[in-house]
């Protein structure tokens, strides 16, 4: 996971991105090595994820910039085959599964440097440990 926190405004702030058909598009560490691209419309939102990795990426919805308490997301891709699955943090821990698994992998695939995996979820999943996507302030880990 990328060690590094910012403020991300997800339903209504983002530049635009040539390079997807996502609608906005985020550097989310000072190297550049991890990128976030996303789309939504008013029940779902999609996002890319592509990051210098040859292994597995997380992506984390926090409410305060914390690990505890964060709607979590884990990917990779083995031997050719991607994997998502749908996570919640504790602790500052290796995050435990989620009953309900509401992320979907899109696609995902990797190259010699980079990891990328395309994933949606409702905005609203009625489940009490995923964090509601709206227009207010969210921190991504």
């Amino acid at each position: 996971m990328v060690n590094i926190l910012i403020v991300v405004i997800l339903v209504y702030v983002g530049s635009a991105s040539a390079a997807t058909d996502h609608t906005h598009h985020e550097v989310l560490d000072e190297n550049g090595d991890f990128t976030l691209s996303w789309k939504f419309d008013d029940v779902n939102i999609e996002f890319e994820a592509q990051a210098k990795t040859r292994g597995w990426l997380g992506l984390g919805l926090s409410p305060n910039g914390g690990m505890p308490g964060s709607d979590i997301v884990i990917g990779w891709v083995k031997d050719g085959q991607a994997y998502l699955t749908d996570r919640y943090a504790e602790e500052k821990a290796l995050p435990e599964l989620d009953e309900s698994q509401d992320w979907e992998l899109l696609s995902g695939y990797e190259n010699d440097t980079h990891t990328v995996l395309r994933f949606k979820r409702k905005l609203q999943t009625c489940d009490g440990r995923d964090r509601i996507i709206n227009k207010d302030t969210m921190r991504v880990l």
